[in-house]
């Protein structure tokens, strides 16, 4: 005997609205803010999903923006450290009794009863020490995890060079969105001297490279602002924001660019409509 399914609704159309700086969506309400859970909770909440999943929890923690500038941070930091220490040449760094005889000769009038300690935390040879080597890797496997996921999202080869274009939106003379636009190199050379503040990105496609648009599939959630992006659009640093992420293929049912969108939350609604 068959068994009866109810038809679920099915998502037709969706879209993304702008609103003006004084309007908000009919009949919304104000809802009280969720209590956000502490540094602590959130960070037990990485730790054990990074036990459960090693693979995702080490990529994700590549692909962030925060392990980004904390790399950047702490090898800059190193850096103005080996600016501020003598460093030993590099004809004595693989002679150790030359290296002893140049932290006698050099480093001990400078730095003296300390000499023994900046020596064992390798301030002499900082930039060949182990850690400041393993920032540097670290960083560009992190900008290499992240160029390979989007070349992989355009079914590109994982060594395929890729320009990232950034655009801010305007609204008026506020700012309302901030767009980052990645496409291969190798295909869109061209379009890294365009200048797209007055001529809109699909009509250049289409004129000059004699390409139509068919389709995009996005992925809607939200997330908060960072420094920089909470600069760029004058919201305040961890306010909410819509992330959408477009993959746009062309009608040749190819997929030739991917795009992240961040929107601020005030001044933007998704709209959706469905049917039965």
């Amino acid at each position: 005997m068959a068994t009866p399914i109810k038809n679920t609704p099915d998502v037709r159309r969706a879209g993304v609205r702008t609103l003006p700086p004084t309007k908000h969506p009919e009949g919304g309400r104000k809802t009280p803010p969720l209590d956000k859970p502490s540094f602590l909770q959130r960070y037990k909440q990485r730790f054990f999903y990074t036990l459960r999943h090693p693979i995702d929890g080490i990529w994700g923690w590549l692909s962030s923006v925060r392990t980004a500038i904390f790399l950047i941070t702490s090898i800059a930091l190193l850096c103005f450290v080996g600016i501020y220490f003598v460093q030993a040449p590099g004809e004595v760094l693989g002679d150790p009794v030359a290296y002893a005889a140049w932290v006698q000769q050099n480093a001990l009038p400078h730095y003296g009863s300390l000499t023994p300690v900046y020596d064992w935390l390798q301030f002499f040879t900082i930039f060949s020490s182990w850690y400041f080597m393993l920032l540097l890797t670290v960083l560009s496997l992190s900008i290499i995890h992240t160029e390979q996921e989007i070349a992989a999202r355009l079914a590109l080869p994982s060594t395929s060079p890729l320009v990232k274009l950034e655009r801010l939106r305007l609204s008026g003379d506020e700012p309302c969105a901030i767009e980052t636009c990645y496409f291969s190199a190798e295909e869109f050379a061209g379009l890294k001297q365009v200048r797209l503040d007055r001529v809109s990105l699909f009509s250049i496609l289409e004129h000059e490279y004699g390409i139509q648009i068919g389709h995009a599939d996005e992925e809607v959630d939200a997330t908060t602002a960072d420094a920089q992006t909470a600069r760029l659009l004058e919201i305040p640093v961890h306010a909410a924001v819509l992330r959408i992420r477009q993959k746009i293929f062309f009608t040749t049912g190819r997929p030739g660019l991917y795009v992240l969108g961040l929107y601020r939350s005030d001044r933007h609604s998704l709209f959706i409509r469905r049917f039965r």
